[in-house]
């Protein structure tokens, strides 16, 4: 500093050099007779200066020391100079006797003096309001070190009881082992030859639209698997009387016969007696007539449910 000529440091300089330049291009005061001045920027705008306290509307005066562009347009337009209106901070004699005083030697702690004076202890510590911060416990795996001194990233806490390798357990073992071969062979019947075809995977999720069709299917499949059970139904009860008629008939006589010491000859004088009887030939003319019944009734009922599925 003592070698610069300048009467400024070199930054405050230059900025004051920058508000000259735009001062000549820019502004236009305008005094009023005293101390105050009305400075109009070449955009329109206007701003009032005061030489006497140092201000300006713009505040870039009063923030910095330096005067702004409208300032420098009125000591211009008094025919002053613009150095004498900067702030004495950045003065080079300012910044010298700033820096008058030398900064003192001082002895490393060895060559220190003694005292008898009790020695200095830290400031009490006051506990902080809120949760204590405490150092986190490291489980016994998270201290294992690799040979360069860092923490590896395979995980070796665990260990599997299956294949006894570290890094899964039983749960997770079937990911680390290799695809299943498919060693199933299906045999095409066109060609009549065997040939290995991949495994199909799984289907996706059917649509709502297909969902309600194999619903309709199935209820259909239902609905005629229950027709023919009852029409079989309905033709073994009118066939079971028929059938049942002469038999009562014929084992009447045998029981009033038969006495109680002996049973077995009530049977063999029952048996020739069902070919004498004029009965035997209507079962086959009433079965034929039910069975022809109840193919009329089945019919009926499968009309009526295809009926109740059109609509």
């Amino acid at each position: 500093m003592e070698a610069y000529e300048g009467n400024f440091c070199p930054k405050p300089q230059q900025v004051l050099e920058k508000s000259k330049a735009k001062a000549a291009t820019d502004c236009t005061p305008t005094f009023n007779g005293g101390d105050e001045a009305e400075v109009e920027n070449i955009e329109g705008n206007k701003n009032v200066v005061n030489l006497r306290l140092r201000t300006c509307s713009c505040r870039r005066w009063d923030l910095t020391g330096i005067p702004c562009k409208h300032a420098v347009s009125a000591i211009n337009f008094l025919r002053q100079d613009p150095d004498e209106y900067v702030a004495d901070c950045y003065i080079k004699k300012r910044y010298m006797a700033i820096y008058s005083n030398f900064i003192k030697a001082v002895n490393s702690m060895d060559l220190w003096g003694r005292c008898e004076d009790p020695p200095i202890l830290p400031p009490t510590y006051s506990r902080q309001p809120g949760r204590p911060k405490t150092q986190r416990i490291k489980d016994s795996s998270e201290k294992l070190q690799t040979a360069e001194g860092k923490l590896g990233r395979q995980q070796r806490s665990l260990k599997c009881g299956n294949c006894h390798q570290v890094g899964h357990n039983v749960k997770t073992c079937q990911r680390h082992l290799p695809p299943k071969e498919n060693k199933k062979r299906k045999v095409s019947n066109e060609e009549g030859q065997g040939s290995d075809k991949a495994k199909r995977g799984k289907k996706g999720s059917m649509s709502a639209n297909e969902l309600r069709k194999k619903a309709r299917e199935r209820a259909e499949y239902q609905r005629r698997k229950f027709v023919v059970a009852k029409a079989a139904k309905l033709a073994t009860n009118r066939s079971a009387p028929s059938t049942s008629r002469p038999a009562q008939s014929t084992s009447r006589p045998t029981q009033s016969t038969t006495t109680p010491t002996s049973s077995r000859p009530a049977k063999v004088a029952s048996a020739p007696t069902r070919p004498t009887s004029s009965r035997p030939p209507q079962p086959s003319t009433s079965l034929s007539k039910q069975a022809a019944t109840s193919i009329r009734t089945s019919q009926r009922i499968r009309e009526r449910s295809v009926t109740r599925d059109g609509k």
